[in-house]
């Protein structure tokens, strides 16, 4: 009996029209592709298997496009990078390391590139790590990321040639630190920075394995929908060329390392909201609209078949949100005093995180997305009283201006550092 599945797969491409790198192939997953045949010639689909006519494989259409691609996953660590990439953002490779303490009392030191910190003691938590590496003369405040309870992922977004830890005074144990773990900021990109993707959609098992491959893809939507128990990816996207696979592509597969809502982090934060102690939401999405531009006619013409996007929207929406009294007055009466009703904040900024149970091979720090997403506007939804003095919101949000700096920061924690870029 032969099993049939769809696989779907995203790679990296340096430039339009070349062949594509790093293919990450996703967990749990299926895809589908769509040919847009010319207007003068009738419309067809396929799932994967049936070809569209040869002399229609090749041919621009008025669309600007030859194919449409979609792709649904369950979020590990690996695909996320590409799916971005593909969506408008640029990423930026972060000097990370994993500082592990074993000792039970004295000091160590930490050298960034010439310089070197004061004396850091063995129990110092991450935020006393962060401020002795940012008083170093090399380093900005802002540059560097410690997270962690220990051991500790050190990120300096710097370029960095040396990065050590010296024993010092340690007593009843030592300090050590390791590489092989990477963290990748994905931040909207300028027009030219834009980057393209290959989409590969596999049909079959074993030697009746069948995979198409849509180039130059450009991704024109993308959710990540997070719920208790899992989070899936789903994207769309248009793609300019269409062919079968060589056969040669080398694929990275997603490890087995579900990134969990259960095990992240939840805030807003606004001038005209003082409570902001929250749960972590119960459920989560975050949505990115990259719309083609339609406003040139000439972008229709056979002559053309790259139409460019035409500017980001970020949006989304959380369920669940428990919180207190306090938070509950200033939502529905404009502060704890009750001046007024103001169920909507005008202005906030939201962060979240998702990380995995699974750690990192030997480096014992789990993977990890972090969202930031600055000058929002909240729109809250009717509240329920959960008991225990809680009450539970959901919540609509998007983002209000997409040319101010860095409204979309996304970091990620793997042991991946392939993405273009890298």
């Amino acid at each position: 009996m032969l099993l049939q599945s769809t696989g779907f797969g995203l790679g990296v491409q340096n430039t339009k029209g070349s062949a594509a790198v790093n293919y990450v192939r996703g967990r749990m997953s299926q895809s589908g592709t769509t040919p847009e045949f010319d207007e003068d010639n009738p419309t067809g689909q396929h799932t994967g298997i049936h070809q569209r006519p040869t002399e229609l494989q090749s041919k621009p259409q008025r669309t600007g496009y030859l194919a449409s691609v979609r792709g649904q996953w369950r979020l590990n660590p690996y695909l996320i990078g590409q799916m971005l990439i593909g969506l408008g953002f640029k990423n930026t490779l972060y000097a990370t390391r994993v500082l592990t303490i074993t000792a039970t009392g004295g000091t160590y030191t930490l050298t960034v590139n010439a310089d070197t910190t004061g004396n850091i003691a063995y129990n110092a938590n991450a935020a006393a790590i962060k401020t002795a590496i940012e008083a170093l003369a090399g380093i900005a405040v802002g540059e560097v990321i410690v997270t962690g309870t220990g051991p500790f992922t050190i990120s300096i977004l710097k370029t960095v040639t040396t990065f050590t830890v010296a024993t010092g005074s340690l007593t009843g144990g030592t300090a050590a630190l390791a590489t092989g773990i990477y963290r990748q900021r994905f931040q909207i990109a300028d027009a030219d920075e834009l980057g393209w993707l290959t989409a590969t959609h596999g049909y079959g098992e074993g030697d009746s394995r069948y995979t198409r491959l849509i180039q130059d893809v450009r991704l024109t939507s993308g959710t990540i929908d997070a719920q208790s128990d899992a989070i899936t990816c789903s994207v769309e996207g248009n793609g300019i060329t269409e062919a079968d696979a060589a056969g040669d592509e080398d694929y990275t597969q997603d490890p087995d390392a579900p990134l969990n809502p259960a095990t992240g982090s939840f805030s807003i934060t606004s001038s005209d909201l003082t409570a902001n102690t929250f749960g972590v939401p119960q459920g989560s999405q975050f949505a990115v609209a990259n719309p083609l531009s339609t406003a040139e006619k000439q972008l229709h013409s056979y002559y053309r078949s790259d139409l460019p996007p035409s500017g980001l929207g970020v949006s989304g929406s959380f369920s669940g949100l428990l919180f207190g009294e306090d938070a509950f007055k200033e939502f529905n009466y404009g502060g704890a005093g009750g001046a007024a009703p103001s169920l909507n904040i005008p202005a906030a900024d939201l962060a979240w995180a998702f990380e995995s149970a699974v750690l990192i091979p030997t480096l014992g720090v789990p993977y990890g997305l972090y969202f930031s997403v600055t000058n929002v506007q909240v729109m809250m939804e009717p509240f329920d009283i959960s008991g225990a003095g809680l009450f539970k919101y959901g919540a609509r949000w998007r983002m209000i201006d997409s040319l101010a700096d860095g409204p979309v920061t996304i970091d990620l924690i793997t042991d991946y550092a392939s993405y273009a870029g890298s």
